[in-house]
């Protein structure tokens, strides 16, 4: 489990009723596709709709464990009013699972609170499967731009400036080599345009 989950996905405090959703705005800014996940959330909600129903697990990770930049997370002993939310959130979980199949391939301890918490609110802000097992299982000591090693940060500032946009979000290496990958495409395809384009002198 990686750091504390207020800086965790987007580097920023929680938040119940707006969705950032930077990996969807990354996406639209850019043009680049497959970045973002795409998911249906439960009853016809939209995201913002989900989050604010889900905001219960911020709950959960306060209750379940408390976080220490010098020791990582210490979990909290159980408690009824602690076991009863984790048990809704298992349930809330499986029901997201259900309706997105790929969202069983991140890899989350059913019985961790705070594990559950950080899948269902990347989820919700619409990472991808890979962001959010790359956050999950960051070492506890890492956060922020933390979590890269000095190659894929190196790659990350790349595609920062390649792109004019900020990354807001934890995008894992796998991300970071597809962002770049698509960069390279485009720029390729527009070398070639300028090479057909040029009349022969």
């Amino acid at each position: 489990m990686g750091g504390s989950p207020q800086q965790d996905f987007a580097d920023a405090a929680p938040r119940r009723t707006t969705n950032a959703q930077d990996a969807c705005a990354f996406e639209a800014a850019t043009g680049m596709t497959g970045i973002a996940g795409t998911y249906v959330f439960p009853r016809g909600m939209s995201a913002d709709e989900y989050q604010d129903y889900t905001a219960y697990s911020y709950d959960v990770y306060a209750l379940d464990s408390v976080y220490d930049p010098a020791r990582g997370w210490t979990k909290q002993p159980a408690t009824p009013a602690l076991d009863a939310l984790k048990e809704r959130l298992r349930a809330d979980w499986d029901e997201l699972a259900a309706l997105n199949p790929e969202l069983k391939k991140i890899d989350v301890n059913r019985d961790d609170g705070l594990e559950l918490h950080v899948a269902l609110n990347g989820a919700v802000s619409r990472y991808s499967v890979r962001d959010i097992n790359f956050v999950l299982h960051a070492p506890p000591e890492k956060f922020g731009d933390d979590f890269y090693d000095a190659a894929a940060k190196a790659l990350k500032e790349k595609i920062e400036c390649a792109s004019g946009r900020t990354l807001q979000w934890a995008a894992s290496p796998a991300t970071l080599r597809e962002m770049e990958r698509q960069l390279q495409a485009r720029t390729a395809t527009a070398t070639s345009h300028k090479f057909i384009a040029s009349p022969d002198k």
